[in-house]
């Protein structure tokens, strides 16, 4: 039997993908193509995959962006495969991030930002993990925003990680549905991106610990009793 990293990005995840677009087993889309564009496999837990499909022929081609997972979730189409059961869905129509919908919707973004909406507005997807949480980054007007996206129970954690760091991190801008946060861009580098070019010898100036160590110790004491995030292993 096929792990769920083999079954859904080996040879049988175009047929299991045109499974769901049609709704039946065998069942075949003309000029179905496919694409694998992640892969986030969690260890004693789902593992979902995302690809980039097109199907059809010239004039009438299409499209999409499909979700793949192991997951029991109550949306999407139910494709059996051996000992598995996969559901497929149309990205953003997360079940389990319901404010993704509106994030990668430009009209209901556009009314959730701050300012006025302009024709040279930008909006990018920086991260998506199915199922778990989403990040936006939009240009307007000179400034930066950052759409997060989580689980509507995650939420009300998140708001208060980012009230404990008033003054220290970016700040909140909207909180438009259950699940998702605004935030405005701030100036500067990241330590995770100068760390980054130093070791690619992609800059000379190499990050000070010590200036690590002082913003530690601007640290809130309440961050202490945040709850620990388990390892990704």
């Amino acid at each position: 039997m096929p792990t769920a990293v083999a079954l859904l990005t080996g040879s049988r995840a175009s047929d299991l993908l045109q499974a769901a677009l049609t709704g039946r087993p065998g069942g075949s889309v003309p000029g179905f193509r496919c694409t694998v564009d992640g892969v986030h496999d969690r260890v004693g837990s789902e593992t979902s995959v995302t690809y980039r499909v097109t199907y059809g022929e010239g004039a009438q081609s299409v499209s999409d962006y499909l979700v793949a997972t192991t997951a029991d979730v109550a949306v999407g189409a139910s494709v059996e495969a051996g000992d598995h059961v996969v559901k497929v869905w149309r990205h953003p129509a997360d079940p389990r991030l319901p404010g993704l919908v509106g994030a990668c919707t430009p009209e209901a973004l556009a009314t959730w930002l701050p300012g006025r909406e302009d024709a040279h507005d930008t909006t990018e997807v920086l991260v998506y993990r199915p199922l778990r949480r989403a990040v936006l980054r939009t240009e307007r007007g000179g400034q930066t925003y950052f759409t997060k996206v989580v689980r509507p129970k995650s939420g009300p954690l998140l708001e208060h990680r980012h009230a404990l760091m008033a003054g220290l991190g970016p700040d909140v801008v909207a909180r438009p549905e259950p699940g998702v946060l605004i935030t405005a861009g701030v100036p500067g580098t990241s330590l995770a991106t100068a760390l980054s070019a130093w070791q690619l010898g992609q800059s000379g100036s190499r990050p000070e610990a010590a200036d690590a160590l002082a913003l530690l110790d601007r640290l809130p004491p309440a961050v202490v009793d945040l709850p620990r995030r388990q390892s990704w292993t």
